[in-house]
């Protein structure tokens, strides 16, 4: 024979207690919140690690525009110095105290290429350079010295400081730059 316990109808029925609802309430909330902030940390984190980028391709362009210029030296004839546009003449303070240069430029002699503190624009096709376009936020500075140093000796070397910077940011590229056909 089977035994069928029958309940009283006020005790099958559980209700959450006010304490219960409000914990489970803070207990929400306190994951909706986490999440968010953790998705406005990617949100930062990814922007920043854009700048970044943008800004070490835009130093190493730098770069290649100076090695472009010596590499251009040594192609014309053999009257032009390596360093011709760079540091040639000896006495000059070419990019001393760090000039503007994208690659449109020939050479860093130019004295409206010193440095003025502007900002590149990027063209309709994505170039970034200092002629017409629309502003970025980003401001490149090159900077040549002859340090005269065991690593870099004078008149064989330049050393070359590229720095790119924004709001927030600063990326730099330092890299000596030889005169590689010495003989």
């Amino acid at each position: 024979m089977k035994i069928f316990k029958i309940l009283n109808n006020k005790t099958s029925k559980r209700a959450f207690t006010l304490l219960e609802v409000m914990t489970a309430v803070f207990v929400a909330t306190v994951g909706l919140i986490g999440v968010f902030i953790v998705i406005q940390n990617l949100s930062t984190y990814t922007s920043s690690s854009k700048d970044r980028l943008v800004a070490s391709y835009l130093a190493q362009e730098g770069m290649e525009i100076i090695r472009n210029i010596r590499d251009t030296n040594w192609l014309e004839p053999p009257t032009n110095y390596w360093d011709e546009g760079l540091n040639y003449p000896r006495d000059c303070t070419c990019c001393y105290s760090g000039c503007e240069v994208d690659y449109t430029a020939p050479t860093v002699l130019d004295p409206a290429l010193s440095y003025s503190n502007q900002y590149l624009k990027i063209d309709s096709n994505g170039f970034y350079s200092y002629s017409p376009g629309t502003d970025t936020k980003f401001k490149r500075k090159i900077t040549i010295t002859a340090p005269a140093t065991l690593e870099c000796p004078l008149d064989n070397c330049l050393l070359v400081k590229v720095s790119v910077t924004w709001l927030g940011g600063k990326v730099e590229a330092l890299e000596n730059l030889y005169n590689w056909q010495e003989e």
